[in-house]
């Protein structure tokens, strides 16, 4: 094959690989073009108000865990104005872009394209996505956000870094950090995979994660600020929200199986022993394939 050839046969898979990514921007946005009927749902009125009354002087306090989104929010509502509907453009326009993102992603990271297909389909319908795209709610921002973090993370584990790729990563890995709790988790998990993977730039990249890390504390303090969290605690260890610890091995396993299964069951939806199965093969893959 001629590199002319190669070339060819290259651009014409992107392009179909764009094509079908469109197609699954399309088929999402219509199927999350729905608004509730009553109004604001569930918890989504604080955040409204937060975007509506707020102001970034009180960003830690509207915002809580989730001051990035809500600079989000009131940027979008000094953009586009306020209302029910309004509201919910970012959310809705996240949930468009997932499953789309979902495809190139796992393309580009070399997956069959029947794969890509298949997983790019089930979040274009999975109920808990296609709910709260309709949500004042940063869930499906998060799924963005940390599609992101895996293309970014897999490209510099592999570099070789300097003083400008530090400083890019810093900034970033705190914009992402800062936008909720689900994604400051993400981003310090990638900050240590980012540290574990360093070659003769190891100095480097210890002193960009170790300020991410101070600049990461620092966000969980000023959060802690604006909740009782010990009446949170007290709330969710009565729903049985937390994973026990036992010294039984045995035990310990047959419990972090229990709450796997329970998060397979709300997220995914269909039985729960299926996704769960699933979860635990991708770890073991993992850390099989890792070292």
């Amino acid at each position: 094959m001629t590199a002319r050839t190669w070339r060819g046969r290259s651009r014409r898979r992107w392009l179909e690989d764009a094509a079908i990514a469109a197609a699954f921007g399309v088929v999402a946005f219509l199927h999350r073009l729905w608004v509730p009927p009553d109004g604001f749902f569930f918890d989504d009125a604080w955040q409204a108000f937060a975007a509506v009354e707020g102001s970034f002087s009180e960003l830690f306090t509207v915002g809580q865990t989730q001051p990035g989104f809500g600079a989000e929010l009131l940027l979008w509502r000094m953009a586009v104005g306020a209302g029910e509907v309004r509201l919910i453009g970012p959310a809705l326009l996240a949930g468009t872009l997932g499953p789309p993102a979902l495809y190139l992603v796992l393309r580009g990271f070399h997956f069959a394209r029947s794969i890509a297909v298949l997983l790019a389909a089930a979040l274009t319908v999975a109920t808990t996505h296609v709910v709260y795209s309709a949500r004042v709610k940063a869930y499906t921002t998060e799924v963005l956000l940390i599609l992101v973090l895996t293309v970014v993370v897999a490209r510099l584990a592999r570099a070789r870094w300097r003083a400008t790729t530090a400083v890019a990563w810093f900034a970033g890995s705190v914009l992402i950090a800062a936008f909720s709790s689900f994604t400051l988790l993400a981003s310090s998990a990638a900050g240590l995979v980012l540290v574990l993977h360093a070659k003769d730039d190891r100095r480097v990249r210890l002193l960009a994660v170790g300020a991410q890390a101070l600049v990461t504390v620092a966000l969980l303090a000023a959060a802690e600020r604006t909740h009782n969290g010990p009446l949170l605690t007290r709330y969710f260890e009565g729903n049985d929200g937390y994973i026990s610890f036992e010294l039984s091995p045995l035990a310990f396993a047959a419990e972090v199986w229990r709450h796997l299964v329970r998060v397979a069951e709300v997220f995914p939806g269909g039985p729960a022993w299926v996704p769960a199965v699933a979860i635990v093969a991708t770890v073991v893959g993992l850390v099989v394939t890792a070292r």
